[in-house]
């Protein structure tokens, strides 16, 4: 997988849907857009993870942590300025086992929902909302 430095026109999309998780909604009503748009991109369920833990949640998963946070998303621009300054491409996946719950949650829902939309072949209209 490319570097996000040198992927940034098809990234944006992927770190504008994944950093949801991070922003004060209820995921669990945000899980299946995320995981229907992830399902779609042409990234392997192991690259969608590594974007997941080592440029999307270094960049976005502070905001949780604000006295207000952010619930609508942070904008393209934004989002990339982040990314970019906060990622750790190349580096393992880190170790579940000392990230917070709720990202570790979120990430096994969404992979779930990604691989079961992508074994069913799912269209748009024919996903289940759950």
């Amino acid at each position: 997988m490319k570097s996000p430095e040198n992927d940034i026109a098809d990234r944006i999309e992927v770190w504008e849907s994944l950093q949801m998780v991070w922003m004060d909604v209820d995921f669990e009503y945000e899980v299946e857009l995320i995981a229907r748009f992830c399902a779609n991109t042409k990234y392997s369920i192991v690259e969608l993870k590594e974007i997941y833990w080592n440029e999307v949640m270094p960049a976005v998963s502070p905001n949780l942590q604000q006295l207000i946070p952010e619930w609508t998303g942070y904008n393209s621009e934004y989002l990339r300025v982040q990314v970019l300054k906060n990622h750790t491409f190349g580096r393992s996946i880190p170790d579940l086992t000392r990230k917070s719950s709720y990202s570790v949650t979120s990430w096994r829902l969404l992979e779930v929902r990604v691989l079961t939309i992508r074994a069913n072949n799912l269209t748009d209209c024919e996903i289940i909302i759950l």
